[in-house]
This record gives C-alpha cells, sequence and structure tokens, in this order.
C-alpha cells in the first residue's frame, strides 16, 4: 500500500468512501467513532477515536463531530510503534467485500416493498373501518 495508515475525522459524514478504499486495501484506519466511520470501525475493524465536542451546525441540519487531537496522536503513536494486527486488516477487508451494490440494491427493494405491504394493510384498515362503524352503530 501506498499509506502506511488514513485519519479520517469529518465532522459532518457521509458513507466515508475514503475509509471504505483505505480498509479494501488492508490499510488501517484511525477516525472519530461517529457516524458511518464509527459504523465502518467497529467490531474492530480500525481504530476509533472519541469525539471531544459536539454541535448542531448553523442551519439545523444535524450534528457536528470534532475529534479529541490527543486521542488521536495517540492512535497514531501506537500504529507508528505497533503494526496492525493481521486479524484486524483482514476483517475491514471482508466488512468492505460484503458491501455490493447488489446487497444495497436489495435492501432497499426490500425497504420499499415493506412501506408498499404497510400502505396496503392501511389502505385496507381506512376502507373497511366505515363498515364496521355502521355495523357497531345499528
Amino acid at each position: 500500500a501506498a499509506a502506511d495508515a488514513v485519519m479520517l475525522f469529518s465532522k459532518a459524514g457521509g458513507l466515508e468512501l475514503p475509509i471504505l478504499e483505505a480498509m479494501a486495501c488492508e490499510v488501517p484506519v484511525i477516525g472519530i467513532n461517529a457516524h458511518a466511520i464509527g459504523e465502518h470501525l467497529a467490531d474492530g475493524r480500525g481504530y476509533g477515536v472519541s469525539p471531544g465536542f459536539i454541535h448542531m451546525d448553523v442551519w439545523g441540519n444535524g450534528l457536528r463531530y470534532y475529534v479529541k487531537v490527543h486521542e488521536a496522536v495517540e492512535a497514531l503513536d501506537f500504529l507508528y510503534e505497533n503494526k496492525p494486527e493481521k486479524a484486524m486488516l483482514a476483517a475491514a477487508r471482508q466488512y468492505v467485500a460484503a458491501r455490493t451494490w447488489k446487497k444495497a440494491g436489495q435492501l432497499l427493494a426490500d425497504i420499499l416493498n415493506q412501506g408498499n405491504t404497510l400502505h396496503e394493510q392501511d389502505k385496507e384498515k381506512r376502507t373497511t373501518a366505515p363498515a364496521l362503524l355502521l355495523e357497531g352503530a345499528s
């Protein structure tokens, strides 16, 4: 790999593709334990650093997470002095390999189907409710 480690401390977060790319290349990752970064590094797949400061963005769109700098330095020092465990790097790579577009598409389709089923059930309740009310009134 061209890098010894990747550090990413996004304040707001998204999918965080740079982290997934590093994990796929078995490069150790140090990141903030928040939003997608925390999810990617969970279960020993990387080195998580605690948020030191959290606030709502000025527009009220979401929380912003700021890293504890001393923890980030400690994690980097740890990596400098110790080789990352092969099992951690392999687990990170397996995690990324399991995240396919096909699986994401299937998950979305399942959610949409579930929503459609719930909508149909709700629609059925709305069409049968007046008949129940009429029966009870007689």
